[in-house]
């Protein structure tokens, strides 16, 4: 079993509170600028209102990281590192997206605009 699997699995069968929006899964490839300012290739797999749960090749984000990471329709949003593997974190965001945006974010990741800073 891989570190992600190990984690999740430890997850599912803690008691910690629920989640305070429901994930939707994604692909999108994209960018996260660290703390130090070094910018890095990051492929994002799920994302909700409140964050998102990426992989980055050869990273091991620390808890409490401040980061930015590159959004359709968004731009820069902020966020903070909730937990990090080696190749795979988990960030909130400072602030929720705005309900009213989500599903039109949502839909711009989906359809993968070519000329996408992370597009192949």
């Amino acid at each position: 079993m891989n570190d992600a699997a190990k984690w999740t699995e430890r997850q599912a069968s803690s008691s910690h509170r629920p989640r305070q929006s429901e994930r939707h899964s994604i692909e999108l490839d994209t960018f996260i600028t660290r703390s130090t300012g070094l910018q890095i290739p990051v492929h994002l797999i799920d994302i909700s209102l409140h964050g998102f749960h990426a992989r980055a090749k050869d990273v091991l984000m620390p808890r409490g990281e401040q980061v930015r990471v590159i959004l359709p329709m968004l731009g820069d949003v902020e966020a903070s590192v909730m937990w990090g593997l080696p190749n795979c974190f988990g960030c909130r965001f400072a602030s929720p997206v705005n309900a009213r945006l989500y599903p039109i974010l949502l839909a711009a990741i989906e359809s993968s605009h070519a000329d996408w800073p992370g597009s192949a």
